[in-house]
């Protein structure tokens, strides 16, 4: 293993911009973004859409329990146990910021708010950026569950042999899956040498002994996509489709799923989804994996997504991560959520029974970071106490 560098700054590495970071995003993302912008590609919206800066709630409806396959249910903030003063609070807070796309909150299963800024609607498919990482890895233990891969301790030599070179770091063979779903695999830089991409990505050099730093890559969830793409023998997004996406309602086509330069989607970005498709991986994590009664996720698996990783330089500023998801507390609310450059967000708050979805422009450098601080400054605190019968 080669010595690591330094990071130069006096930011902590979870939330640093380094510049290999910068430059293996870019290899990964800058084709994603030249072609595939945010556009309509989901079902037609039936409704003009509810608009940023002044959105109307919806009318109250009784909160029963049911599953959002085929469509959401709304009701008014009330009925879902908000304070609507209080809530529109945090929507002013949203709207403050001209470059979210839309936002949609959830609570019991049904929708309290979904607005965009003009533009924008529910038919619109958004890039999710880094966001596509927490989707790469349901991916993952949907394939566990499956039998597909013998569990997180398995390792890239028997899981891509073909794939591997007898010039990589010797540390590259005996990563796990694990080590990359919890960016613990000590990879360091930019891609090296020739494609195809995922060569360049093993090629690197591992600067810390695997499982023991973390380490912000987004070429380890590409390896991780190239894994599931392996075992599997389907294309990636066709399993996602077929074992994730179609039992939450929906599916998405060839072009609303990026890929690399062996037609591999990216498993670390590119993937689009609608504002109410964010949500629904956000409810299907919030019920523990089962959907409609049905386990998509195998059991025990958002638990291990939700236990922070016990590395030495984590958290970082307030953040811990697990299994492809970053974990918080907000106002004394333990929580986790998927983030991706430019404020793509799903947040899953399971003591508030509560997803909140945020899509906004792409390019926004660190907008993630300040629109999900939203949720505990005013959406948490605009939580009216519980009345019995009410919820799940």
């Amino acid at each position: 293993m080669r010595k690591p560098r330094s990071a130069g700054s006096g930011a902590p590495v979870a939330l640093m911009a380094t510049r290999g970071r910068r430059l293996l995003h870019a290899a990964l993302a800058a084709l994603v973004l030249a072609g595939c912008g945010d556009s309509p590609g989901g079902p037609a919206a039936v409704d003009p859409p509810n608009l940023l800066p002044s959105p109307s709630f919806p009318e109250c409806r009784p909160v029963e329990p049911y599953t959002p396959t085929g469509e959401w249910r709304y009701t008014c903030p009330t009925d879902a146990g908000f304070d609507s003063t209080r809530l529109r609070e945090a929507v002013d807070a949203w709207a403050a910021f001209p470059k979210v796309h839309g936002v949609l909150v959830a609570r019991h299963g049904y929708v309290v708010l979904e607005a965009y800024h003009s533009g924008y609607d529910s038919r619109f498919r958004f890039y999710q950026q880094s966001a596509t990482k927490s989707v790469t890895s349901a991916l993952v233990g949907i394939a566990i569950g499956r039998g597909e891969l013998a569990g997180r301790s398995a390792i890239l030599r028997d899981l891509i042999p073909t794939y591997l070179r007898a010039s990589d770091d010797p540390a590259v063979a005996t990563i796990t899956l694990d080590q990359l779903l919890t960016m613990s695999s000590g990879f360091d830089g930019p891609p090296v040498g020739p494609r195809p991409l995922v060569r360049s990505l093993l090629a690197r050099p591992v600067v810390h002994e695997p499982g023991t730093f973390f380490a912000y890559d987004d070429g380890g969830f590409h390896v991780l996509a190239v894994a599931l793409q392996t075992v599997t023998g389907s294309n990636l997004r066709d399993h996602a489709n077929q074992h994730l996406f179609a039992p939450l309602g929906f599916t998405v086509g060839s072009g609303e799923w990026a890929t690399d330069d062996l037609g591999i989607p990216y498993g670390s970005t590119g993937l689009r989804l609608s504002l109410r498709e964010m949500a629904k991986v956000g409810e299907l994590y919030l019920r523990d994996g089962v959907w409609d009664g049905v386990p998509v996720l195998p059991a025990g698996w958002v638990a291990s997504t939700r236990a922070a990783v016990a590395l030495p330089n984590l958290p970082q500023e307030g953040l811990s991560y697990g299994l492809g998801w970053w974990l918080v507390n907000y106002a004394g609310h333990d929580a986790f959520f998927a983030a991706g450059h430019g404020g793509q967000t799903i947040t899953v708050v399971p003591d508030a029974d509560l997803v909140v979805a945020i899509t906004a422009d792409p390019r926004d450098d660190g907008a993630w970071q300040r629109y999900r601080t939203v949720i505990g400054e005013h959406l948490l605190p605009a939580l009216l106490p519980e009345r019995a019968g009410v919820g799940r």
